[in-house]
């Protein structure tokens, strides 16, 4: 593996720090649903209830209904039930995590060249709803399908690819608001 891992297991660890910082500092995409599922173990484990054969079954059970076991529509309805919270930090480490930056230069005929700046991030289609606070937050760019009204965006979000983007392609836009915030 080309990279690096931080880890934490230890448990007083978890509980004492990481749970309470992830519990100030929501996270803002479906990632919170699997992360109350696993806040939910650690608290088991921690209190020792996970020796308790019912708790131990439930334990199993929560983990099958995380990550890729989660369906489309479950992870579409965290945006029903939890609030975004946007801060510029949160969207900084988002950006630094989902965000791209790019820069086009192509020849033309005429000798000269022509360039286009881009700056995106891409989501699953589920995850939608936080490209548009996020475009709201910033004013500038577009995304493909306008998120305004929820009810008939679901069914019209569904059937897209499973990727969809936050697109801001405005050099001065990219110049004079995305690199200074970043």
């Amino acid at each position: 593996m080309n990279g690096y891992k931080w880890q934490v297991t230890n448990l007083n660890a978890i509980v004492t720090i990481i749970i309470p910082l992830l519990d100030k500092y929501n996270l803002n995409t479906s990632k919170r649903l699997n992360y109350l599922k696993w806040r939910e173990v650690a608290i088991y484990k921690a209190k020792g209830l996970h020796l308790d054969k019912d708790i131990a079954n439930k334990i199993v059970n929560l983990k099958n209904e995380m990550n890729k076991s989660m369906n489309w529509d479950q992870k579409w309805s965290f945006y029903l039930l939890y609030p975004i919270f946007l801060t510029p930090e949160w969207i900084q480490g988002f950006i630094d995590a989902e965000g791209y930056l790019g820069l086009e230069i192509n020849k033309l005929k005429t000798g000269n060249y022509s360039t286009k700046t881009t700056f995106s991030i891409s989501k699953n289609t589920h995850d939608i709803m936080i490209l548009q606070k996020i475009k709201e937050y910033f004013k500038i760019g577009n995304i493909k399908y306008n998120t305004k009204n929820f009810k008939f965006i679901k069914s019209f979000v569904k059937s897209m690819p499973n990727k969809t983007e936050y697109r801001v392609t405005s050099a001065k836009d990219c110049l004079n608001i995305i690199i200074p915030f970043l």
